[in-house]
């Protein structure tokens, strides 16, 4: 089978990861890297690098293309390798508003292209074990989903929204993977750095949520409390065993295989564009208003 050229944008933290990832992945030829920075382009080692990624999509050879750069890019980069004919994997958020992502969303269906999203938390074990338990019935009527999910914070926080952009959109695509669509919702900032936020689901269960960025141990639960009986996910508690050498485990890894998997099967991902653009949707509609400044 001839390998899958893919190139890749970005190599800040989250790029470096991909980076590393691909270059592991099956059936994959990781032809071309681009950032515009002089002191990341020496990350992609071997790889060649370029400093625009006009010049990366100039390579004919690459058939899909990752996305792993800051999030007010991302609209403007996704839409030229869609409109390129590539099929994209753009790291979380899917764009900077719920216009741009709907957008996005939009124009790889009418291209046929896959679109993909990344939402780790959606490859890892626990998500597919409590979804499991969910589809088997085990849990009952769901009637409340709990998220706690807190980090160290990002190198370069979000331009707006701050932490709820960091780190709901994990646990907001959790919800409407398993619940369904929401209905509405609110978030309110409890510190600069901590937001609680509420979503109420058409399905009649209700999502309490908190994101905080602070220090060491984090926590990243999500519980959903049935009729029956209550499932739980803990991705700390995956992570505190020794890591496995097969790097298989990793979601990162999960997620870049599937994505590969889809672009070979013409067939959508576990977490897709439209996914991707209901998450930002939800984020721009219960976001808190941004603080006054004073005078």
């Amino acid at each position: 089978m001839r390998p899958l050229g893919i190139g890749l944008a970005g190599l800040g933290r989250w790029g470096r990861r991909y980076l590393e990832t691909l270059k592991q992945l099956p059936g994959v030829e990781l032809r071309r890297c681009a950032d515009p920075d002089a002191a990341a382009r020496s990350a992609a080692g071997p790889t060649p690098v370029v400093a625009d990624f006009a010049s990366l999509l100039a390579d004919e050879a690459i058939r899909a293309v990752v996305i792993a750069t800051p999030p007010d890019t991302h609209y403007a980069l996704a839409c030229a390798a869609l409109e390129s004919g590539r099929d994209v994997l753009v790291e979380k958020p899917l764009a900077a508003t719920a216009t741009e992502a709907s957008r996005l969303s939009a124009l790889a269906q009418q291209r046929g292209l896959v679109l993909a999203v990344g939402h780790t938390a959606l490859y890892t074990q626990g998500y597919a074990r409590l979804r499991q338990q969910l589809e088997c019935g085990n849990l009952g009527c769901i009637r409340r989903a709990v998220a706690v999910r807190t980090s160290s914070g990002p190198t370069r926080p979000p331009a707006t929204d701050g932490v709820l952009a960091d780190l709901a959109g994990h646990d907001i695509a959790i919800a409407l993977t398993l619940l369904g669509p929401a209905r509405s919702g609110r978030a309110w900032r409890l510190h600069p750095t901590t937001c609680r936020y509420r979503l109420d689901f058409a399905s009649g269960a209700r999502l309490d949520g908190i994101a905080a960025w602070c220090s060491p141990p984090h926590a990243r639960c999500f519980t959903l409390v049935g009729t029956r009986a209550v499932g739980r996910t803990d991705e700390n508690r995956t992570s505190i065993t020794p890591a496995p050498a097969d790097s298989r485990q990793s979601p990162l890894w999960r997620q870049c295989a599937d994505f590969v998997t889809c672009c070979r099967t013409r067939s959508a991902p576990q977490s897709d564009g439209r996914l991707g653009a209901a998450v930002v949707a939800t984020l721009e509609e219960i976001a808190p208003p941004a603080p006054k400044r004073s005078r």
